[in-house]
């Protein structure tokens, strides 16, 4: 694969920037902020220093006005955790493929990542699978992972991204580490014990927490306004796995569902869309964090065409109809492992690729919701 140099050097030099402010950790909100000192005023023998307004409780900290002056920072910080009798996990690092769970680099770590979306352990002389695209082979696109895993994505397109640019994976868990993204699962009435059934699962998109989260408990994680079916109320999660349990302290969704996925990264956060998603996790005896985590889902294949397609044309509009961006593509279509509904039929062309990320989790709290998040429009589209 040829990429252009301006747009390799473009991908290369992308980062991540934050900057911190306060964040309220108590399950009411943030206590109201004082007020800043104005100036001093002398009449007569008398002097006299005007003091501003506290920033309201539960807000990001606004001073008043201190007289003529203005008021100091107030100590409040984003609305408080809600909705305790939940047991609220997220992500603190995400595994796309690139490295075992020990974070070595390896070419074949995907193998690890993902679930048997179709019920198959398929190889290159499997009959029972759909007709890969044009171009590609069954001997391209199997063998699966372990255990039959499904995991296209981190098999052939991983490979793709990391050749755009080769931050990728560590961009994805740095802005985890700064608090800009996570994917937070809250389990409502958890009990202690390994076993439990069923178990109301609540899944979101993190949206921005603002400061570098502490995983222990205290962090009140805002949701991202696309992940809840009411934008005013944080409760109300698009994905809810009203069957899940845990059996063995092991969580499983018990269920599927189409789960979205904003993740920061180059040029413009990437979307992802999970179809016939499924999730499952080892929960830590206190319930406290989680290890082992899978989750396994459909990327339709034209969709995430769309998704790279409005990626590359916002690095390099020229790359918009050119010989390389249609080899890119055609690459990622070749990809395909399965049908778009997560099944096989060997008498139709695969149209989905197979994704799997691995997890582990931390305790933090259910926090506000965000704004929404509005895509970069891409010139290539």
């Amino acid at each position: 694969m040829i990429v252009r140099p301006a747009l390799l050097a473009a991908i290369a030099s992308s980062c991540l920037a934050l900057a911190p402010v306060g964040c309220a950790t108590s399950a009411v909100g943030g206590a109201a902020g004082n007020g800043g000192n104005g100036p001093t005023t002398t009449t007569g023998t008398t002097s006299t220093q005007a003091t501003g307004t506290g920033g309201a409780g539960g807000v990001s900290g606004l001073g008043g006005q201190g007289g003529a002056g203005t008021g100091g920072a107030g100590t409040g910080g984003m609305p408080g955790c809600q909705k305790a009798s939940e047991a609220v996990l997220a992500v603190d690092h995400l595994f796309v493929g690139d490295t075992d769970t020990d974070l070595v680099a390896s070419s074949i770590a995907w193998k690890q990542f993902g679930l048997n979306l179709d019920g198959k352990v398929s190889t290159k002389d499997s009959a029972d699978l759909c007709v890969p695209v044009a171009g590609a082979s069954k001997a391209s696109v199997y063998p699966d992972g372990d255990n039959g895993i499904d995991n296209a994505f981190g098999k052939l397109v991983l490979p793709i991204m990391l050749g755009l640019n080769g931050q990728f994976a560590s961009q994805v868990n740095t802005s985890i580490e700064q608090g800009m993204f996570s994917i937070l699962v809250a389990l409502e009435g958890l009990k202690p014990g390994n076993d439990q059934a069923p178990i109301v699962a609540r899944v979101y998109s993190g949206s921005s927490l603002e400061v570098p989260p502490l995983f222990d408990g205290t962090d009140c994680w805002p949701v991202t306004a696309e992940s809840l079916t009411d934008p005013k109320d944080a409760g109300s999660a698009r994905v809810v796995f009203s069957q899940s349990a845990i059996a063995n302290s092991t969580w499983t969704s018990s269920g599927e569902a189409t789960l979205d996925l904003t993740v920061p990264s180059f040029p413009d956060a990437i979307h992802l869309r999970l179809h016939h998603a499924r999730m499952s996790m080892n929960l830590v005896t206190d319930h406290q964090s989680a290890i082992a985590g899978q989750v396994g889902g459909v990327l339709d294949t034209e969709e995430f065409i769309t998704e790279v397609t409005r990626l590359v044309g916002i690095f390099d509009p020229t790359m918009c109809g050119s010989n390389t961006l249609e080899n890119i593509l055609t690459q990622i279509r070749r990809a395909s492992d399965l049908l778009k509904d997560g099944t096989q039929n060997p008498a139709s062309t695969c149209d989905g690729i197979s994704i799997g990320l691995g997890f582990t989790m931390a305790r933090v709290g259910l926090g506000a919701v965000a704004a929404p998040i509005e895509p970069k429009a891409g010139p290539c589209n």
